[in-house]
This record gives C-alpha cells, structure tokens and sequence, in this order.
C-alpha cells in the first residue's frame, strides 16, 4: 500500500467501526456522526508513503482557464466540422435519409442500413448496388465527390431532422454547466477546508518538546504525524495509539493528557489557550508534521 501524502482534511481518513453512513458534523441531527471512527493513519509507516513532486502536483491541479479555452476550441472544431463536406453517399429510402457514408469510410445509419453501410466496405459503387438489390423499388443513393456534396451540417440535419446549430449549442451549453458545476464543487471544498484549518485549537499537546496535536473547541483532537515518529523513536506499538485516533468528541484536553501519559509517560504536556487567542490548525499543524 503507498499514500500520498494527504494536505485535505483529516476528517477524511476516518473509517466507521460500524457500517453506517458517516458525515463530518458532530450534531446528530445534521446525520450520522463519526464517533467512534478511527483514523487509519495510525497504521501508515514512513515506507507507504508517497510525497508528490512539484511536476505531480502541477498534473494534478485542474486549470480552469485552460478548460475554457477547450470549450472555445470544441465550438470551433463544431462549426469548421459542420461547415466541411465530408459526405460520399447518402441513402434515401421512401423519401427518407436512412444513412450516409463519409469519404473516409465513417458512416452512419438507422436499422437495416446500417448493415448496408458495414459490407459496403466504405465504397459508394458497392453501397449503391447494395441499396439496389435490397431497396430495389424505393431505395436509391446519391454519391457525391469529396469536397462537392452537402456539408456535414445539412447532413446532420437531414438525417437528424434536428438543427445542427441547436446541437452545437446544447452540447456547449452542456459542457459550460459541467465545469460551472465542478468550480463550484471546488469552491465549496475550498471554502471547507480552510475553515476546518483556521479552527482556533484550544489545547496543544506535546511530549518533551516535541508537538504532537491539537484540539478544538468542538472536541476534535487532531494528531499529527510527529506523535508517530515520536511512537516509533521509543519503540511503542502503533496499536497503543488507535484511541488516539478514534474520534470521541466528548474527550477533554484533561482526557487526552492521561491517554498521552499512559503512553508516552510523565513528559507529556498540554497548552490551553482561549479561542480568540488561540492557534490555528494550519500553525499547529506545521509544528506537528515532520
């Protein structure tokens, strides 16, 4: 197993001990909450742990601005394909375009011709003796040279019997919908990640002079990866750590002390703070993370 090395919240490594939907609110009538969860971090050693490079990080951050300028380029592309005359043969049966065939052998077609248009191999000759031979009486084909037939847009539309217009701009109506969407999906995230990191943290725990984790005013103990490294330097079994890492909103600073002191023994220390004058999340975080 290899993580990357998390930056999101910590809520996101918990697993319920019960299956049963989770949320991150600690007020039950906001859902389940995750009492009683248990942060596998506990279990994560340096070894499984993957720190991404500045390239990777780069990979993996969406650029809106380029996605715009896709939107742009895919209207484009729509219009110069519409405007362009690929065709080479169009299949009419009953008064009816049932099917076409394009000049690089890409076709399309409705039931029955759409097999026509397979063993027709991409030729029109054959396509047209095809039709003959099966629609002898009500079929017919039209084949044209490359470059002097309908364009692509009047095929569609003949086809289709829609505007192609109109298809062109549901399509990028869709597309824009979709990336407001997911922005605004970011934005949200965003915005709930940096109030979960400016929380003010009430009490800070450190053993010897080492920091090791934090808590806020909701309960919410949050361990950083210095308590493992600390765990491993004085060879203490990661499985004496998981009540540390199982979420209990109802613990007090006083109650993680003693957890602390039971494992680590009497240098263990917390700092209370009041909440105006508090750290953040983030500043206790860049102590307790190596």
């Amino acid at each position: 197993m290899q993580i990357t090395s998390p930056n999101n919240s910590a809520f996101n490594q918990y697993i319920p001990q019960k299956s049963e939907g989770t949320t991150l609110n600690k007020n039950e009538s906001n859902g389940p909450n995750l009492k009683n969860s248990t942060n596998i971090i506990y279990k994560i050693t340096e070894q499984n742990i993957h720190k991404s490079s500045s390239s990777e990080e780069l990979i993996s951050k969406t650029d809106f601005r380029a996605l715009s300028n896709s939107i742009e380029n895919l209207e484009k592309l729509y219009k110069e394909k519409g405007s362009n005359a690929d065709v080479a043969a169009i299949v009419e049966v009953d008064g009816q375009v049932m099917g076409y065939l394009n000049h690089d052998g890409s076709f399309s077609g409705r039931s029955g011709i759409e097999t026509i248009l397979s063993e027709s191999k991409g030729d029109p000759q054959s396509l047209k003796r095809l039709v003959e031979e099966k629609y002898p009486s009500n079929g017919s084909v039209e084949v044209f040279s490359l470059g002097k037939g309908p364009t692509n847009a009047e095929v569609f539309e003949l086809y289709n019997n829609k505007s192609y217009k109109s298809f062109v701009s549901n399509e990028i109506n869709t597309l824009k919908d979709a990336q407001a969407s997911e922005q605004q999906s970011i934005d949200n995230s965003m915005r709930r990640k940096l109030f979960f990191e400016e929380a003010p943290q009430t009490s800070v725990f450190k053993i010897g002079d080492d920091v090791v984790g934090s808590m806020d005013e909701s309960g919410f103990l949050d361990i950083g990866q210095r308590l493992l490294k600390v765990a491993d330097e004085r060879n203490i079994s990661r499985d004496q750590l998981k009540p540390l890492y199982t979420l209990n909103f109802e613990h007090t600073s006083a109650d993680y002390k003693g957890m602390l002191t039971n494992i680590f023994g009497s240098d263990v220390k917390v700092e209370n703070f009041e909440a105006l004058g508090a750290p953040t999340r983030s500043e206790v975080r860049t102590m307790t993370n190596p």
